[in-house]
C-alpha cells in the first residue's frame, strides 16, 4: 500500500521474452495501481518481466528489484573475447555470465522499464569483454531478439535505471528497513542466485543504503549460501526487520526462518 492508499502490485511475464506479454489484456509483466476504495486495476509501469520485490520506501516512492531475463544473445556486430568474428546474435556465455543487469527502480506512473525489448547494460565500455560493470544509473542496449533494428522501442529513449545488481542474482523479496549502525535506512533484498551463470553466483541478502530518495550500491548483509564448488544449502527469498529488531530470513530450499540479531537483542 502506498502513501496515497493505493494498492500496488506485480504481475509477472509468462517467459522469457515474450513479446505477446505486452500485448495482453489484461497486460503481463507489470505492475498494476488499483486507487482508494477500489476500482479497475490500472497499468503503473511496464516492461518489468518479474517485479517480485515490490516495497514503498519512507518517501512514499515505489520501488521494484525485477528478476530480468536469461540467455541473452550478444547485441553488438563486433568480435567478444578471444573469437575475432563479429557475434551479433550468438549466446555467449561469458556475455549472458554479466547481461543484463537485474534493476532496482523507482516507479512513477507510466515507467517503462524496457523488457523485453530493451536490457539495462552495466557495462562500462559496452560490448567490452572485461570492461567494468557500474550498475547505477544504467542505459539500455536493444535486445538482438526481439528488437533487431530497433523499431520495437527506442531504448535511448528510456530513462536509466537508479540502481541494480549483478545478472542472474534473482532477486525476490524487498523490504525497506531501519538497521543498526554502520547500516541504517535502506532496502533489504533476498537474492535467490543464478541457475545459468557459470560459475554460479552466490545466493546472499543484500542491503542497499537509502538517501535523500537515492539508493546506493549494494552491501552483502549475509552470504555463505554457497560453498566452494558451486553447491547451495540455502537460497534467500526474502528478508524484513522484526519489532524486536532482528532481521527475518525465509529460504527457497531449506523449510527454515532465519533470525539475524545484532549485539544486545
Amino acid at each position: 500500500m502506498g502513501p496515497d492508499r493505493a494498492i500496488y502490485f506485480s504481475v509477472a511475464s509468462n517467459g522469457n521474452a515474450s513479446p505477446e506479454d505486452r500485448e495482453k489484456n489484461p497486460e503481463r509483466a507489470a505492475i498494476y495501481r488499483i486507487p482508494p476504495g477500489g476500482g479497475a486495476p490500472e497499468v503503473f509501469a511496464m516492461g518489468v518481466r518479474n517485479g517480485t520485490g515490490l516495497a514503498v520506501a519512507p518517501d512514499g516512492a515505489v520501488w521494484t528489484a525485477v528478476n530480468h531475463r536469461d540467455n541473452i544473445q550478444y547485441p553488438y556486430d563486433t568480435p567478444y573475447g578471444d573469437d575475432q568474428s563479429a557475434r551479433r546474435g550468438a549466446v555467449i556465455q561469458a556475455y549472458v555470465n554479466d547481461h543484463p543487469a537485474e534493476p532496482l527502480a523507482k516507479l512513477t506512473p507510466g515507467r517503462e522499464l524496457g523488457w523485453p525489448y530493451c536490457n539495462p547494460d552495466p557495462d562500462v565500455e559496452p560490448g567490452v569483454a572485461g570492461t567494468a560493470l557500474d550498475y547505477s544509473d544504467m542505459r539500455f542496449v536493444a535486445d538482438v531478439e526481439t528488437n533487431p533494428d530497433g523499431t520495437k522501442m527506442d531504448c535511448a529513449a528510456l530513462a536509466p535505471v537508479e540502481q541494480g545488481m549483478p545478472a542472474h542474482a534473482a532477486p525476490l523479496g524487498m523490504a525497506f528497513v531501519t538497521l543498526p549502525a554502520p547500516f541504517g535506512e535502506g532496502a533489504l533484498i533476498g537474492l535467490n542466485g543464478s541457475w545459468n551463470r557459470e560459475p554460479p553466483l552466490a545466493p546472499e541478502v543484500a542491503f542497499f543504503p537509502y538517501l535523500d530518495g537515492k539508493m546506493g550500491d549494494q552491501v552483502t548483509l549475509v552470504s555463505g549460501f554457497q560453498l566452494p564448488d558451486g553447491k547451495r544449502w540455502g537460497r534467500p527469498v526474502a528478508a524484513t526487520v522484526g519489532p524486536d529488531g532482528a532481521v527475518y530470513i525465509t529460504d527457497a530450499s531449506a523449510p527454515a526462518v532465519y533470525r539475524l540479531a545484532p549485539p544486545g537483542i
